[in-house]
């Protein structure tokens, strides 16, 4: 039996219209050989074929996804300029992975992350960029800190989170954020909560800190020891610290 008799009609319709020229057979093409999906095996030799293909059409998710592939080889310049091609040539789901390369090394910009973020989160308005966007004004990280426009991203966050559980968790931590910095620790502590409550157990270190604040040690070592229980790093040291003086 040949190959191309163990197509599925599928894989042979998608086959047909990509070899006539079809950049979006193409690309689906190699989405399925790259992950193995919609009954074809996974095969990253064939999958670059398919991709190179696209980008010799001149089609801007093929420069985004070959982007991605260099940056994982390491050739991060070339990788960078695909990409941006990218997004000027339309294919503005590139925004986020530029936001991902220039906020970890060896591409680290905060500045360029910060912009990337934001670009995200006004192209796609999801919560995940949103909340992205809204913590790095928090934090102050590749631009001046600012609470207040942080919280505008974390409250569009909050009502694109809709049922997704992990968003909602990140925007209440965010929230707590907010409110201890402004010294509402009475607000900070609920929302903390909140976000403890639904599975962001990092937040229970923020939370022992208010109470340790407070002088309530004994509420400080309670939350430590959870987030020690629930493999936070930073609480482990913070309850053995509390221990010893108790």
């Amino acid at each position: 039996m040949s190959l191309f008799k163990k197509m599925t009609e599928r894989e042979k319709g998608l086959r047909e219209k990509a070899e006539s020229g079809d950049a979006d057979a193409m690309i689906q093409l190699f989405l399925d050989y790259a992950h193995g999906t919609n009954d074809i095996k996974a095969n990253e030799q064939i999958a670059v074929r398919w991709l190179n293909m696209a980008l010799e059409a001149g089609d801007a998710r093929a420069m985004g996804y070959k982007g991605i592939l260099l940056h994982k080889q390491k050739k991060y310049q070339k990788a960078v300029e695909l990409l941006n091609d990218a997004y000027e040539a339309g294919f503005k789901d590139v925004a986020f992975t530029l936001y991902m390369y220039y906020s970890e090394k060896p591409m680290l910009d905060e500045t360029k992350a910060t912009h990337w973020i934001e670009i995200s989160a006004n192209d796609t308005q999801t919560a995940s960029s949103q909340i992205k966007a809204g913590n790095r004004y928090l934090l102050g990280k590749g631009v001046d800190k600012d609470l207040s426009k942080g919280k505008q991203w974390i409250d569009k966050a909050f009502i694109n989170a809709k049922a997704d559980k992990n968003d909602k968790a990140e925007c209440y931590g965010s929230y707590g954020y907010i409110h201890q910095e402004n010294g509402e620790s009475q607000k900070a502590k609920e929302c903390y909560l909140e976000a403890i409550k639904m599975g962001r157990f990092e937040y229970s270190f923020l939370l022992a800190g208010i109470f340790e604040k407070e002088g309530n040690l004994e509420k400080a070592l309670e939350y430590y020891q959870y987030g020690a229980d629930h493999d936070v790093p930073a609480c482990k040291p913070e309850l053995k610290r509390l221990k010893k003086m108790g």
